[in-house]
């Protein structure tokens, strides 16, 4: 698989490759971004061909506990499991 110019830059930059999360509906999974933390996965919405770049291959409506719902890039969230593995405080 080829990478996207913005994967090599993240790359050159150290960061990790991004990998989509395989989610369905009701899931939980974490968000990195403020306000962070578990939220309820509601649906995902695909992004027409980008011009730009950008690493988000679609936005996913989610439900957070404080923020309510909130429709994001993809790229914002990891499983429950890998939040774990990066020694975020998380409890379900």
């Amino acid at each position: 698989m080829s990478q996207s110019p913005a994967d090599e830059v993240a790359a050159d930059w150290g960061w990790e490759e991004f990998i989509p999360l395989d989610v369905k509906e009701g899931d939980l999974i974490w968000m990195e971004c403020l306000p962070g933390g578990i939220c309820i996965f509601l649906s995902e919405h695909p992004r027409p061909q980008q011009s730009d770049n950008l690493r988000a291959n679609c936005a996913f409506s989610v439900y957070h506990p404080t923020g309510g719902r909130m429709r994001i890039p993809d790229y914002y969230f990891i499983s429950i499991d890998k939040a774990r593995e990066l020694g975020y405080t998380v409890n379900t």
